[in-house]
Order: C-alpha cells, then sequence, then structure tokens
C-alpha cells in the first residue's frame, strides 16, 4: 500500500512537471514566434526619430469621420497629426506623400495602417511632412478592418 502510495506521488509530480514545462514552451511559442507583420502593435520604426514629421490626413472619399478614425489611429503609436480633413476630389486609391528625406517616415507609415510600399508618392515640396489621402479603398487599411 506504502508502495502504491509513494508510485502515485511520483507520477503526479511526474505529470505536474510536463504541464508547467508545456505551459512554458508555449508561452515561449507565443511570445517569439508568433509575432506577425500584419499586427501594427508588433511593428518597429527601427529606432528611427520621427518627432520633427507633420502628419495631414486627408479624406478623399464622401465617408464622413474616416480622416478623424486615422488620427486616433496613430495618436495609438504616439505620431502626432497636424490636421484631418476632407480633400478636395475623390481619390480611388489611398496613398500617403512625403519628401525623399522623409521615404522612411513614409514607409512606417504604410506598413503601420497596412498600406503597400508602392502606394508612397514622393514630392519634395514637402519637406519633413506625411500626406495621408484615404481613397474608397480606405476599407482595406488597418485602423478600419473589422
Amino acid at each position: 500500500m506504502h508502495s502504491k502510495l509513494k508510485n502515485i506521488l511520483i507520477l503526479s509530480i511526474f505529470f505536474a512537471s510536463v504541464l508547467i514545462f508545456v505551459f512554458f514552451l508555449g508561452s515561449i511559442y507565443l511570445k517569439y514566434f508568433k509575432e506577425s507583420d500584419s499586427n501594427p502593435k508588433q511593428i518597429s520604426n527601427y529606432g528611427l526619430d520621427f518627432t520633427n514629421f507633420q502628419i495631414r490626413i486627408y479624406n478623399g472619399t464622401n465617408v464622413s469621420g474616416i480622416a478623424r478614425q486615422m488620427k486616433n489611429f496613430l495618436g495609438n503609436f504616439d505620431l502626432k497629426v497636424e490636421s484631418a480633413q476632407n480633400f478636395n476630389i475623390q481619390v480611388d486609391k489611398s496613398k500617403i506623400i512625403v519628401s525623399n528625406n522623409s521615404k522612411e517616415f513614409g514607409e512606417y507609415i504604410a506598413k503601420l495602417i497596412g498600406l503597400a510600399e508602392d502606394s508612397l508618392e514622393l514630392n519634395d515640396s514637402l519637406r519633413n511632412y506625411c500626406h495621408i489621402v484615404l481613397g474608397k479603398d480606405y476599407k482595406l487599411l488597418n485602423p478600419f478592418r473589422n
């Protein structure tokens, strides 16, 4: 009887150890190996200082409030948006317009909002400015996916 109790105790300790080990491995897997670029919270700015850049958001659709929604989304990443307003024309495809010296910043914003990098337009008259023009495809961008 004493021997049976001892065996049960040893098996219980063994299985508890295995469960703790599996939980530990699962935690490591989820933390380090399950990251995805599609999650904006996981996109890094690669240590670059973007505090000198000013962001303006333009709503190129007839849907009200989406420029403000984008502004709020970018605020979650400590990015300061100077203005969010309507664009003077309707736009089919969303784009980011930056100067050549701001290209890295534009690429960072593109990744953050889920816009393809080929939607980046360079305009050297926009020194240290980033213009985000929301087009009719805005629902494909990260802040508007549900």
